[in-house]
């Protein structure tokens, strides 16, 4: 919820697109599926009961892993403020992973859409730098939570300053009048942000860093199951 609305802040534009059948926690505003009409165009519509049809209203949900989802990209990528997915292998094993994600880069750099990983669930299951270094893609926005914190209840948003700076204002120097100069948005839960709550997911960095087959380890249950 929070990496949307700073890809909308920076950016200036509200629609975002996101892929069938992926999951991206229970916030109403990503609780979106899609159907198609008799024409074969799709339609967006809430995932689940109780979720207001209103609130999709800014929302693109595309097929996974689909030629037909890229063409769409690349028509609508101007309006687009994000582009979310969750780059799991997992979802279809029949689709070439790292060619859809470098693809779907492409289409956002040009547009000056973000692109979002998902990563929650992913973690650093395949790789101690995640997704992004698995795959060679690197996201503008990246989203970390459950194992990341160890145990923890923590979430975890990183990405280029482009549009961290949105948070926090960007650099400044200490002693001085500088200050920060970028926009910001709203950041609830910065009280997350205390010492005690770090050791856990940066000791479960440097185990990853220090053991490169750790994360492999971890992942061939979760992948061998698909779920």
């Amino acid at each position: 919820m929070t990496a949307l609305r700073v890809a909308r802040a920076v950016t200036g534009r509200s629609r975002i697109a996101l892929f069938a059948g992926l999951y991206h926690g229970t916030f109403d505003g990503v609780l979106a599926g899609s159907i198609r009409d008799s024409n074969g165009s799709l339609h967006t519509v809430p995932r689940t009961s109780g979720v207001p049809a209103k609130m999709l209203d800014d929302v693109l949900v595309l097929p996974f892993g689909e030629q037909e989802s890229l063409d769409i990209l690349a028509q609508e990528a101007g309006e687009l403020a994000a582009v979310l997915v969750e780059p799991a292998p997992w979802w279809n094993t029949n689709v070439d992973l790292r060619e859809f994600l470098h693809r779907i880069r492409s289409i956002t750099s040009a547009s000056g859409s973000a692109l979002v990983f998902d990563e929650v669930v992913v973690g650093f299951r395949m790789h101690p730098g995640g997704a992004q270094a698995e795959y060679d893609v690197r996201a503008d926005l990246v989203t970390y939570g459950k194992a990341v914190g160890a145990g923890m209840p923590i979430g975890v948003i990183a990405g280029s300053s482009n549009y961290m700076d949105a948070m926090d204002g960007g650099n400044w120097n200490f002693g001085d009048a500088s200050s920060p100069q970028a926009d910001t948005t709203c950041l609830p839960g910065r009280s997350s942000s205390i010492r005690w709550s770090w050791p856990p997911p940066m000791r479960c960095c440097n185990i990853s860093a220090e053991r490169p087959t750790f994360a492999g380890a971890i992942d061939r249950p979760h992948c061998g199951h698909g779920c």
